[in-house]
């Protein structure tokens, strides 16, 4: 998959550029399958980076055209919620009394402001912890996640189209189109799990993790957790997705 030069309004100029990288890497393999859905499917090559400064509407999607599109304030969302787990994770080892932990401070700073985005967009805090603060462990370790997240997300509109599914937004079938988003689900699981390398347990806990986020990020931004329109429960996608996790 390829891009125009991306314009930015937020921090995430290392996130973008990476995020496609390892998508082409993400399997053995899939480079070529995404090559071959290109040449022969009529798969976009471009993606499309939505830089609006408007309030999150949507976290991805691919059009009738099999263009994909995605979007900068759901990017920094996302990077927002991993920084928020990672630095959770750490420093419950150490103190949960906020006074005293900057660093709890800081997520839950970064957390509210990326939420934020769900009502208005807004340039990113001066001084807050960024995805181009380098050397800061935190923000590397959220960068992956972030990354690993928004490959699944990809790997999953990706495929849509692999699966010969309806790009229209028209609902022939309501429980078909429900099924086809378990369906591009497990091909995305399956496309990052690719990625798993033997022995190296950092880097596949890492991917399980990105996974759950990818698809977890989405109960931040739904008003209910209940099946709407061509969705299913997000509560019983991510339970499908623990599954699989765990039958690995």
């Amino acid at each position: 998959m390829q891009s125009e030069k991306y314009m930015h309004n937020l921090p995430l100029h290392t996130i973008t550029s990476t995020i496609l990288l390892y998508l082409d890497k993400a399997s053995p393999n899939y480079s070529e399958e995404l090559a071959n859905a290109i040449r022969y499917d009529d798969l976009n090559p471009e993606i499309i980076y939505n830089n609006d400064k408007q309030p999150i509407s949507n976290v991805a999607e691919i059009t009738e055209n099999r263009q994909i599109i995605i979007y900068e304030n759901f990017i920094a969302f996302l990077w927002c919620l991993s920084y928020a787990v990672v630095t959770f994770y750490h420093e419950e080892r150490t103190s949960l009394d906020l006074e005293d932990n900057h660093r709890l401070q800081d997520a839950f700073s970064i957390l509210d402001y990326g939420q934020s985005l769900k009502e208005k967009w807004n340039h990113w805090p001066v001084d807050a912890p960024n995805p181009k603060n380098s050397g800061n462990e935190y923000v590397e370790e959220a960068n992956v996640l972030t990354i690993f997240a928004m490959s699944y997300i990809l790997a999953h509109e990706i495929g849509h189209h692999q699966l010969g599914h309806e790009l229209t937004t028209i609902a022939l079938d309501i429980e078909e189109a429900r099924n086809e988003e378990f369906s591009a689900d497990k091909y995305a699981f399956d496309v990052l799990i690719g990625g798993y390398i033997d022995g190296y347990e950092a880097k596949n806990n890492s991917i399980n993790v990105g996974v759950i986020l990818g698809l977890g990020s989405i109960l931040f931004l739904e008003k209910s957790w209940e099946a709407e329109g061509l969705h299913p429960d997000i509560d019983a996608r991510l339970t499908k997705i623990l599954q699989n996790i765990q039958d690995v």
